[in-house]
């Protein structure tokens, strides 16, 4: 396994562009909930060798119950020299130097929520894969997924699911032109 992994943003975001309320707040979630489907939730996580998360993210998994990663390399972005001790591997530095301290070691990373550390990816250009279920509602106000980045980037459809629930799967690759 050699080069930079292939980061992958995976996330449920409202129909205005939020990916939780003001106070983090997920129970609009629930909405599409439905007995046996998982939205190809539990794929996507088979192929996955390794995840990021920014150290809010992670500390309310924590507070969630049992560590729902069991298995996979977890890395916690954070400027804190240090958080809650878990199964995780904290990083302190820039996120281009954590996917260069990755290389060769995954080769498919998740970038979990956490508006903080999904836009220090994104605004660098890091994503290489989009994949947004879209949830029929509308929130008023919370934690926006995209904020101003000062730079266009392009993306290619890679694929469009939709469910009886409401719920629309936007896949997306970043376009290599």
């Amino acid at each position: 396994m050699s080069g930079r992994p292939t980061l992958t943003l995976y996330i449920a975001i409202s129909l205005d562009g939020y990916i939780a309320g003001p106070k983090g707040q997920l129970e609009w979630l629930a909405q599409v909930e439905s007995p046996g489907e998982d939205y190809g939730y539990g794929a996507f996580v088979d192929r996955m060798d390794g995840l990021i998360m920014g150290r809010k993210t992670y500390e309310e998994v924590l507070e969630l119950g049992p560590w729902p990663y069991e298995g996979k390399a977890t890395y916690v972005l954070s400027h804190q020299d240090s958080i809650k001790a878990g199964p995780v591997t904290p990083f302190t530095g820039s996120v281009e130097a954590l996917l260069d301290s990755l290389a060769g070691k995954h080769q498919q990373l998740w970038l979990v929520g956490g508006g903080q550390t999904l836009q220090g990816f994104l605004d660098k250009g890091l994503v290489d894969e989009v994949i947004l279920s879209l949830i029929p509602v509308t929130l008023g106000e919370g934690i926006p997924l995209f904020l101003p980045t000062g730079r266009q980037q392009s993306w290619q459809l890679a694929g469009v699911r939709s469910f009886d629930s409401g719920l629309v799967q936007l896949h997306y690759h970043k376009d290599k032109a």
